[in-house]
């Protein structure tokens, strides 16, 4: 780069990092976009890392674990790149419910459901809610109450909360949060892959996310 003055500014070696670590944010953005379609239709272990590769136009075969060191930690990207957005989003209904003294079982369920009902509007955020209830069921409800990712804390949140309004013993009241928990992904991710399919449209979608909130909440105070 020249200035003004036509003092020669250029920096060759910094502007080749800079040039390298673009490129590697591209590469990986495209493993990330090609696995997250891929495995949204075929399940996380039902579609080959190299067929991920090639799709996403990678030469190099190690290339997935170069960045992501495996299948799993792929996953693991993915789904960081939505979570993080929907831990901000739940922590801002859950803070506004506090300061409005507004803390109940609907109002908690309505947290919980409503940043993956945000989801629906991209495909990327529909095949994010289809492969996050894959991996919600291979955890089970007992990891599904108290997950240990960072961008889950607010998860974490509103399951605690939900366990100071609900009754009955300590261990029934966190199984059923867990199962709460799982039954919310599931019934989340199938609105989405019905969106996918062309059977709903992105509103449709959203509404009958709204209207889950009901049983989900009937199912949580229900009596042991």
């Amino acid at each position: 780069m020249t200035t003004g003055r036509g003092v020669d500014q250029t920096n060759g070696p910094e502007d080749g990092r800079i040039r390298i670590r673009r490129a590697d944010s591209v590469a990986r953005e495209r493993l990330m976009d090609v696995g997250e379609r891929l495995m949204a239709r075929h399940g996380i272990y039902g579609v080959n890392l190299q067929r991920i590769r090639i799709e996403a136009c990678q030469r190099n075969r190690s290339v997935i674990n170069y960045y992501f060191g495996d299948r799993r930690g792929l996953v693991r990207a993915i789904m960081h790149r939505h979570r993080a957005a929907i831990d901000d989003e739940r922590h801002r209904l859950v803070d506004r419910l506090e300061r409005r003294e507004e803390v109940t079982v609907p109002r908690l369920v309505d947290a919980a459901v409503a940043p993956l009902a945000a989801r629906l509007k991209t495909e990327s955020g529909r095949n994010f809610l289809v492969i996050l209830s894959e991996v919600t069921f291979r955890t089970g409800s007992e990891r599904a109450y108290a997950p240990s990712e960072p961008d889950s804390s607010s998860v974490v949140r509103v399951n605690e909360m939900l366990f100071e309004q609900i009754g009955g013993p300590r261990a029934w009241r966190r199984h059923r949060i867990g199962e709460f928990d799982l039954m919310v992904a599931i019934l989340v991710a199938d609105i989405a892959r019905s969106v996918n399919h062309g059977d709903q449209s992105i509103a449709q979608g959203r509404r009958r996310v709204r209207e889950l909130i009901g049983p989900l909440t009937a199912a949580l105070v229900a009596s042991t």
